[in-house]
C-alpha cells in the first residue's frame, strides 16, 4: 500500500529539518537542546549555570541595547535612568549612603567601565524584580553587565595601585550586593549587607532576590 500524500509530506519535513548547531557551548556539552536566546540562553539561566554565550560576551554593545550602535545604546541609558531614580535609592535605607550612591559613585563609574557596567547590573536586576513579565529578559542583561565587568576588574585586582583602589572597592560593595540576588534560595534577608557606614544590615537592598 503506497504512503498518503500527508505521511509523504511528513517524511519530507522531517528529513529537511536541520539541528542547530548554533547552541551555547554549555548545553552542547549537557546534551540538551538550546535555545540560543542572548545573552544568556534559558536553560542555562534556569539550572544556574554560565552561559558561553555571556562567557564569550557580545560582539558589539548593541547585542545588550535596543540595536543601536556604539556603548551609548537605548538599554544602557534606561538602565542608567532607572538606577538614578529608583534602583540607588533601594540599596540603603540610610540617606547619606544613598545620596553616595547617586552622585559620587555614579561620577566615579563614569571613568571606569566595569563600575558603570556593575551599577547598570544592579538596575537590571531590580527592572527583572520590578516587572515579571520581562523577568528572563532584564535577568539575562544583569548577568551580561556584571559578567562584562568582571572580565575588566578581575586582572586590576593582582596588581591594585592606590588610583583604582576605590573604585575596585566600590565595585566588590556593588557585586556582593549583587551575588545573592540571583540565588534564589537565599532569604531576603540574608540576602542584605551591611552598610559601609557601620549600621545594621537593615539598611541594605530592600528589593527582593529575583527568582
Amino acid at each position: 500500500m503506497s504512503d498518503s500524500p500527508d505521511t509523504g509530506t511528513r517524511l519530507n519535513a522531517r528529513r529537511s529539518h536541520r539541528k542547530s548547531r548554533n547552541g551555547c557551548g554549555t548545553c552542547k556539552r549537557r546534551k540538551i537542546k538550546c535555545d540560543e536566546h542572548r545573552p544568556s540562553c534559558r536553560n542555562c539561566i534556569r539550572h544556574g549555570v554560565a552561559c558561553s554565550f555571556a562567557e564569550s560576551g557580545p560582539s558589539t554593545p548593541s547585542q545588550l541595547g535596543s540595536g543601536t550602535d556604539g556603548d551609548l545604546s537605548m538599554l544602557a541609558l534606561e538602565l542608567m535612568h532607572h538606577y538614578a531614580t529608583s534602583t540607588h535609592a533601594t540599596l540603603w535605607s540610610d540617606p547619606t549612603v544613598r545620596s553616595l550612591w547617586r552622585g559620587p559613585v555614579v561620577s566615579m563609574a563614569l571613568t571606569r567601565p566595569y563600575l558603570m557596567r556593575s551599577l547598570l547590573a544592579l538596575s537590571a536586576l531590580h527592572l527583572a524584580h520590578n516587572r515579571p513579565d520581562e523577568r528572563d529578559r532584564y535577568t539575562c542583561v544583569a548577568i551580561e553587565y556584571h559578567q562584562l565587568a568582571l572580565q575588566q576588574a578581575a586582572p586590576l585586582m593582582s596588581n591594585l595601585s592606590r588610583a583604582e583602589a576605590e573604585h575596585i572597592f566600590l565595585f566588590s560593595v556593588s557585586t556582593f550586593i549583587f551575588a545573592p540576588k540571583t540565588r534564589p534560595t537565599i532569604s531576603s534577608s540574608s540576602a542584605r549587607p551591611a552598610s559601609p557606614t557601620g549600621s545594621s544590615s537593615s539598611a541594605g537592598p530592600s528589593f527582593s532576590p529575583t527568582p
